[in-house]
């Protein structure tokens, strides 16, 4: 019988941002293909139930949840640790972790909604520290990694908006202020598609890959 290309049996595969919405979708879907999981976010407080949710459904012994914050050097040297103490390589990184305004009825109180020539420049900040300068701080280190193992995959999470610009229509609510999808997001994601370019270029001899995928809402 031939061997099934696409299967991730027994591949070790860390996600980071893995305790929101996506992170924890894409992180039952590779359990339920048999993958190792990493499941890889910055909320300490939720470590235990997040590893109660998960154990409900997968053998706890197939994933492991990890406290990470990818701004915090010792924080993703330990994490990385972690996993290669229970795993012993790193197959796959998943590039998922990224602070983005989210505009829904949980979330109405949270939303900035200056537009562009008034949004607080350090909020700005914040986000180009953790969409830009934390997800490649993460991924130099999985790098190091991969490159003693002699190969690895990295995936990039971008978005529609590190493609085109918001339709900021769909941001209008046609009630009270204005809300307006923020420049932060938009800017700090739009290195993404580039960002993948280089290392796909710089690595391939190395059997490294890097690919990302533009989910939209």
């Amino acid at each position: 019988m031939s061997e099934n290309i696409f299967s991730i049996k027994d591949k070790v595969i860390i996600i980071t941002g893995a305790f929101g919405l996506i992170g924890k979708e894409i992180s039952r879907s590779y359990l339920k293909n048999n993958a190792r999981v990493v499941i890889a976010g910055h909320s300490s407080h939720l470590i235990e139930s997040v590893h109660d949710e998960f154990s409900k459904n997968f053998n706890p012994d197939s994933f492991l949840v990890c406290d990470l914050d990818i701004t915090n050097p010792e924080s993703v040297a330990q994490c990385l640790a972690a996993t290669i103490s229970q795993f012993e390589r790193v197959d796959v990184l998943v590039n998922n972790a990224a602070i983005d305004a989210k505009f829904d009825q949980y979330n109405e109180k949270k939303i900035e909604s200056s537009r562009f020539e008034n949004y607080p420049i350090e909020l700005i900040r914040k986000s180009v520290e953790v969409n830009l300068i934390g997800t490649v701080q993460m991924t130099q280190a999985v790098c190091q990694q991969m490159l003693q193992q002699g190969r690895g995959n990295i995936i990039n999470v971008a978005s529609s908006y590190s493609l085109v610009s918001p339709n900021q229509q769909l941001y209008d609510y046609g009630e009270n202020d204005k809300n307006f999808k923020p420049v932060d997001y938009v800017a700090s994601k739009s290195f993404i598609p580039n960002f993948t370019r280089y290392l796909a270029t710089l690595y391939a001899k190395e059997h490294i890959r890097c690919n990302a995928v533009a989910p939209h809402g």
